[in-house]
């Protein structure tokens, strides 16, 4: 971890979840006016993104306020001028902002990005289609190469121009879904810049997102990635 701003007048970001026996959550964010939402275009440092090999971007960034998206929007400038890889997590919260607000505010991202990962709500809240498979290509007629659709205990899919490839969940006992579709996105970026197939690393990130929602808490147990296949070994007769 680099690049940390430290602000001695400002409370830490923070977002309270209620988890409801339906299985469905509410948050609650502190974020704008705390430390998370002073985050300005001049914080961005062009080095530092020059130096990447991937500019992951998640939607809630974009939803804090005016000058956090303007530095979203800057270091993906740099990053696209400079030919890095960029991938895009809608992650909606419309408890930051409308829904229809962050439709407008992700399309530059959704433009210049290879990769986007919605979940399956988010998918439609973005294209207004239900079907999974056909609001992965309308996605694609925005800009990116691939769209892969995050479905939960479903699996995911991955939606290119060319084919469509689905991967089935791992069953496992749910503890706390919180953070699952961020791990996701890590493992797939991770099998990305190693140039995996993509049913490959489809397969090591549902693995990922499913050794997650095991543990409680959003930012519990990180993975390693022989965790996810030692993982995927024991599990292997579910994947046949």
């Amino acid at each position: 971890m680099s690049k940390v701003k430290i602000l001695e007048d400002n409370t830490t970001g923070v977002a309270f979840v209620t988890y409801f026996s339906s299985g469905s959550r509410q948050f609650i964010y502190h974020i704008k006016h705390a430390a998370a939402g002073q985050i300005f275009p001049e914080d961005v440092d062009p080095s530092y993104v020059k130096g990447s090999r991937v500019l992951h971007l998640m939607g809630s960034s974009l939803s804090i306020n005016d000058n956090c998206r303007e530095a979203c929007y800057k270091a993906v400038e740099i990053a696209r001028s400079h030919g890095k890889i960029i991938t895009f997590d809608p992650n909606l919260r419309p408890e930051l902002l409308d829904v229809s607000v962050i439709r407008k505010i992700c399309r530059p991202i959704l433009e210049v990005a290879k990769a986007v990962l919605p979940s399956g709500v988010e998918a439609e809240a973005l294209t207004g289609v239900s079907d999974p498979i056909e609001a992965g290509r309308k996605l694609l007629e925005y800009g990116p190469e691939v769209a892969v659709i995050k479905l939960g205990e479903k699996g995911s899919m991955a939606v290119t121009r060319d084919e469509v490839i689905k991967v089935p969940a791992i069953k496992v006992k749910e503890v706390d879904p919180t953070g699952a579709g961020d791990v996701y996105d890590a493992a797939f970026v991770f099998g990305m810049l190693n140039d995996w197939p993509l049913e490959e690393t489809l397969r090591f990130a549902n693995a990922a997102g499913a050794i997650k929602v095991t543990r409680f808490g959003p930012m519990e147990g990180p993975l390693s990635r022989k965790e996810v296949e030692d993982f995927l070994r024991e599990h292997a007769k579910d994947l046949a």
